[in-house]
């Protein structure tokens, strides 16, 4: 991303992120053309000034909002508080303040062109409305596609039975995905009794006190005992219910699965990814930070629920408070987010 921070009028500009945009909503929705679309954004005077312009016009309007503190960034008040909304596009009802400048109309144009069409800003590319939180809609769901499905069963190379049993990793393809994504430090948060192969250091850690694990600690824990931003990669297979965490974990599970996730949240680097198994595909959306990057299902059956894992990845780039001026962080900066 080249001519960053882009400076008008004394201020620093810096691109939205497109996890706003994802997780942001269209203002007067069905409205227009024309309508503008959140390209740039400043601090400035302990407010946020968002930039919005159209791919095809010069034209660019200003909109204000409040910040607030989301993880180790700044974001629009809309997009953390509960029942508050942020407008990732508007309708406008004066004049252009000012004019697109080169990086902001290719940002716009990256970030933008799957969500809209030319002739139709408010469509998509089969003539679908847009969602507010991101998608196409036909009858009003959300569309999120599925990177790969692996069917269950077949034999291993040894002539074992390849099935998805009570230890995820001893199911080859499951393990054969997740050893393929580890990079640098690996934070295992519910390890079990496989263990992953790796060139670098893994991290183990289990409930269970008769697992091999380097800590027996509840998963919430672990911020207090590691500093932040300090793991590459963090891989979360716990029971994936109640149910079966009674029935095949000695009753054994996190006591918070999203205050395990905030935890990972917080111990993850810029440029990191996390790694969850699960009846669902949740992951780490609740966090603006991170950007999805693959959604597998693994089939165990035409009974059985799918096992799905999704991988979230640290977005490139942050918005952090340095003195009141927006600034964005490269991954292993040393500066990123607020420490």
């Amino acid at each position: 991303m080249t001519g960053w921070p882009v400076e008008i009028d004394g201020r620093e500009y810096w691109p939205v992120p497109e996890s706003w945009i994802e997780h942001g909503v269209d203002a007067d929705e069905g409205q227009g053309p024309p309508r503008v679309y959140a390209v740039s954004v400043c601090l400035y005077r302990n407010r946020m000034r968002v930039r919005y312009a159209h791919p095809n016009t010069d034209g660019v309007m200003e909109m204000e909002t409040t910040p607030i503190q989301h993880g180790d960034g700044l974001v629009p008040t809309g997009l953390a508080k509960p029942g508050s909304v942020w407008h990732r596009s508007i309708v406008p009802t004066v004049d252009a303040q000012d004019v697109i400048r080169a990086p902001e109309r290719e940002h716009l144009e990256d970030v933008w062109k799957d969500r809209l069409l030319e002739d139709d800003p408010d469509a998509g590319d089969d003539g679908e409305r847009l969602i507010a939180d991101g998608g196409q809609v036909g009858d009003g769901m959300e569309r999120e596609s599925v990177t790969e499905i692996v069917s269950n069963g077949g034999r291993d190379s040894d002539g074992s039975p390849r099935m998805l049993s009570r230890w995820t990793f001893q199911y080859s393809p499951a393990r054969q995905f997740v050893e393929k994504r580890l990079k640098g430090r690996v934070l295992n948060a519910c390890a079990g009794r496989t263990k992953l192969n790796h060139d670098g250091e893994i991290v183990r850690n289990d409930l269970n006190p008769e697992v091999d694990a380097d800590h027996h600690l509840d998963v919430v824990e672990l911020p207090e005992h590691f500093e932040p931003r300090t793991f590459d990669t963090v891989v979360f297979d716990p029971p994936f219910d109640q149910k079966q965490a009674e029935e095949k974990y000695d009753g054994l599970h996190a006591s918070d699965v999203y205050g395990a996730l905030e935890g990972f949240e917080k111990l993850v680097r810029p440029g990191g990814v996390v790694i969850c198994f699960g009846w669902n595909s949740w992951g780490m959306r609740s966090f603006g930070a991170f950007e999805r990057e693959e959604t597998y299902l693994f089939q165990r059956g035409p009974i059985h629920r799918d096992v799905i894992a999704t991988v979230d990845r640290r977005t490139s780039y942050s918005l952090a408070s340095d003195g009141g001026n927006a600034r964005y962080n490269e991954p292993g900066s040393e500066q990123e987010g607020s420490r």
